[in-house]
């Protein structure tokens, strides 16, 4: 499930650029979101994507979070020997991590923002994935509205891959 507010803030950024006439950051921003809409609707059946879907996907949400946030910088490192158009891996797993690395880590943070999603091919053909950002730090910004509030996403996503492999 894609954040309703990144889907609120999106559409709210396209209208301010709208209201201020700059039409091609307005077209170039939605045109993206138009796609990412695009591809989340012909995808939410499945419960498996490629790898290679999966980062398709990702870049294009950060590039819609590049054009709200210019200084926000993402490397995406993966290792050679994975074959990113036929390995499976389920369905809107990367996005909330990097969203919540964003608006949870980077943004209450005072320098601009980095994050590297680093894609390792372990023994066992199993995958290691690993978000970093430089943030102030997982559970270092809770809202004072609600401190016990846990990301859904990354919640639904926990919960899937808990189903996938128990032992993991």
């Amino acid at each position: 499930q894609l954040n309703p507010h990144f889907m609120f803030n999106s559409l709210n950024a396209i209208q301010d650029l709208i209201l201020k006439e700059d039409n091609d950051r307005s077209h170039l921003y939605l045109s993206r979101f138009s796609k990412l809409l695009r591809i989340l609707l012909d995808n939410a059946n499945q419960p498996f994507v490629s790898v290679k879907q999966e980062m398709e996907f990702l870049e294009l949400y950060l590039s819609l979070e590049n054009l709200r946030i210019p200084d926000l910088q993402v490397s995406i490192e993966k290792d050679p020997n994975l074959n990113t158009e036929e390995r499976m891996i389920p369905n809107m797993m990367l996005q909330p991590y990097i969203e919540n690395a964003i608006w949870h880590g980077i943004m209450p943070s005072a320098v601009p923002g980095n994050i590297l999603l680093n894609i390792q091919l372990l023994p066992g053909k199993k995958l290691e994935i690993t978000v970093t950002d430089n943030g102030v730090g997982y559970g270092q910004n809770k809202s004072a509205a609600d401190p016990t509030h846990e990301s859904k996403g990354v919640k639904l996503i926990t919960d899937r891959l808990t189903l996938l492999d128990p032992d993991a």
